[in-house]
C-alpha cells in the first residue's frame, strides 16, 4: 500500500515538473504608453517549424550587432592576452515565426512592443552562429542567473543580450617597447553560413563603442571600429564578419622615473670618477663599478617584467648603451693607468750596469763604482723624461674622455628620442586612444530603437 502511494506521488512530481518546464513567464511591454503587464504562456513553436533550416524570408540574412564596451582589464603581455567586459546584442528576424509571435502578443501591435521570454527558449528557435575568433574564454557574471535576456517583437525580430566577459589571443608588437602601441583585434564571424547567406552588420554602422572613457594605469585605451569584412578560407569560401580593436598605448610616465631618469643619473655619477685623482685607484674604480653592477641589476630586474621576444626591443637598446657608457668609463681609467705605469725604454743599454741619475750634478754613475762624470748620451731619456711624457698622455686622455664620453651620450640621446617617439607614431596613437566619442556613447544609451537600449 505504501509502495503504491510512493508511485503515485512520483508521477504526480513528474507531470508537475514538466509542466513547469514548458510554461514560460513573459512580459509585454507598450513603450508609447509607458505600461506594461505581466502573464503566463505555454511556449510550443508550431510543429513545421524546425530550428535546423535557415530562414528563407531573405538572402543574405541581415543579423545586426552592437556591443558596449565597460571595462578593459587582463592585460597579459607575456601571455598576449586581453579581456574585456561588455554587452552583446545581435537582432534578427525568422517570419516563419510570426503567427506564433502574434498569437503570444494576442493582439495586434506595434513593432517596437516586445515580449520578455526566458533566455532559454533560444534552444527552441534558429540563432545565428556567431563566434568570437580567438577566443580563449568567455564568462557571465552571474548573482542568481546570468545577466541575458531574449526579447521577441511584433515584427518577428528577436533579439538576443548578454553581459560577457572575454578573453581573446592579442600578438603584440615590443619593436619600441616602452613606447609601445598594441592593437587588439575582436573578430565576429559566422561560422557555417557563407557570406551569400548570412551577413553580420553593425547596428546602424556605428559599430562597437565605450559605456563611458576607459582609464587604465599603464595604458591610453583607444577604439577602432572598422566596417564589414570577408573572411576567406582556403577553400575559397568567404564568410562575413565584424571587427572592432582595441588600441592600447602605453604611458612612458612608469619607465620614464623607474628606468630612463635613474640610468642617466648612474651614467652622470659615473663621469664624476673624471674628477677623482689617479693616484686614488680605490675611489675611483669603486665609483664606476658600483654603478656599473646598479645599472647591470635594473635592467636584469626590467626585463623579467617584459615578454622574451627574439628582436631587439628599444628597451633593450637603451641598456646595452648605457652599460657600454658606463663600461667605457672604467676602461679609460684602466688604460690611463697601464700608461701611467709604463716606462719608455732607452735605445742604448749598458751591459750588466745601472745607470743611476745625479740631480745635483746632472750625471752618472755606475752602481757599485766611481762616478765618471759623464753626461747622458743625446736622444736617450731619462727616467724623469719618462715620466713626464706619460702623465702628458694620461692627462690628454683624461681630459679627451670627460669631454667625449659625455658628448657621445648626450648625441645619442639626440638620436634615440626622437627614434622612439617619431618611429612609434606615438603621438598620433595617444590622440587616437584619447578621443572618445560622446555623441556615439548618447546614442548607445538613450536611443529611440529599443531593440538595442
Amino acid at each position: 500500500m505504501l509502495s503504491r502511494w510512493k508511485s503515485q506521488i512520483l508521477i504526480f512530481l513528474f507531470i508537475l515538473a514538466s509542466y513547469i518546464e514548458s510554461s514560460w513567464t513573459f512580459a509585454t511591454f507598450d513603450h508609447s504608453k509607458g505600461n506594461s503587464r505581466q502573464r503566463r504562456a505555454i511556449v510550443s513553436v508550431p510543429e513545421t517549424y524546425d530550428l535546423n533550416d535557415f530562414p528563407p524570408d531573405e538572402a543574405p540574412k541581415a543579423v545586426h550587432i552592437s556591443v558596449l564596451i565597460f571595462t578593459v582589464d587582463g592585460i597579459k603581455e607575456i601571455a598576449e592576452e586581453i579581456s574585456i567586459e561588455m554587452n552583446l546584442r545581435l537582432v534578427w528576424r525568422d517570419e516563419r515565426l510570426i503567427d506564433w509571435v502574434a498569437s503570444l502578443q494576442n493582439t495586434t501591435t506595434p513593432a517596437n512592443n516586445y515580449i520578455l521570454v526566458h533566455p532559454s527558449v533560444k534552444d527552441k528557435i534558429w540563432v545565428p552562429d556567431v563566434y568570437f575568433d580567438h577566443l580563449k574564454r568567455i564568462d557571465q557574471p552571474a548573482v542568481l542567473a546570468k545577466p541575458t535576456s531574449l526579447r521577441m517583437y511584433g515584427d518577428c525580430s528577436f533579439r538576443y543580450s548578454a553581459r560577457v566577459t572575454i578573453a581573446v589571443s592579442c600578438p603584440m608588437d615590443f619593436h619600441y617597447y616602452p613606447a609601445d602601441t598594441q592593437r587588439c583585434d575582436f573578430d565576429l564571424k559566422s561560422y557555417g553560413h557563407t557570406e551569400d547567406k548570412l551577413k553580420l552588420i553593425w547596428r546602424e554602422n556605428y559599430g562597437a563603442n565605450f559605456a563611458y572613457p576607459v582609464d587604465l594605469q599603464n595604458y591610453y585605451v583607444g577604439l577602432d571600429n572598422q566596417k564589414q569584412f570577408v573572411a576567406k578560407t582556403l577553400s575559397g569560401r568567404t564568410y562575413s564578419g565584424l571587427r572592432y580593436t582595441i588600441i592600447l598605448t602605453r604611458k612612458l610616465s612608469y619607465h620614464m622615473l623607474q628606468t630612463f631618469l635613474p640610468s642617466i643619473v648612474l651614467v652622470v655619477v659615473s663621469w664624476l670618477s673624471f674628477l677623482i685623482s689617479l693616484d686614488a685607484v680605490p675611489a675611483r674604480a669603486a665609483v664606476v663599478m658600483t654603478c656599473l653592477l646598479t645599472l647591470i641589476s635594473m635592467f636584469s630586474s626590467v626585463r623579467q617584467s617584459t615578454p622574451n621576444v627574439s628582436y631587439v626591443k628599444a628597451m633593450d637598446i637603451w641598456m646595452v648603451v648605457c652599460v657600454f657608457f658606463v663600461f667605457s668609463t672604467l676602461l679609460e681609467f684602466t688604460v690611463a693607468l697601464k700608461i701611467r705605469a709604463k716606462k719608455l725604454k732607452p735605445k742604448v743599454q749598458t751591459k750588466n750596469l745601472l745607470i743611476i741619475e745625479d740631480s745635483e750634478i746632472g750625471k752618472t754613475k755606475l752602481e757599485g763604482g766611481p762616478s765618471f762624470g759623464k753626461n747622458i748620451p743625446p736622444g736617450q731619456p731619462s727616467p724623469s723624461d719618462s715620466r713626464s711624457k706619460n702623465e702628458e698622455i694620461v692627462q690628454k686622455l683624461e681630459f679627451i674622455s670627460s669631454i667625449g664620453i659625455p658628448a657621445l651620450f648626450l648625441l645619442f640621446n639626440i638620436i634615440f628620442w626622437p627614434w622612439l617617439i617619431i618611429g612609434s607614431q606615438y603621438n598620433s596613437h595617444i590622440d587616437d586612444t584619447t578621443r572618445i566619442d560622446t555623441e556615439k556613447v548618447e546614442l548607445f544609451t538613450n536611443n529611440n530603437n529599443n531593440k538595442f537600449d
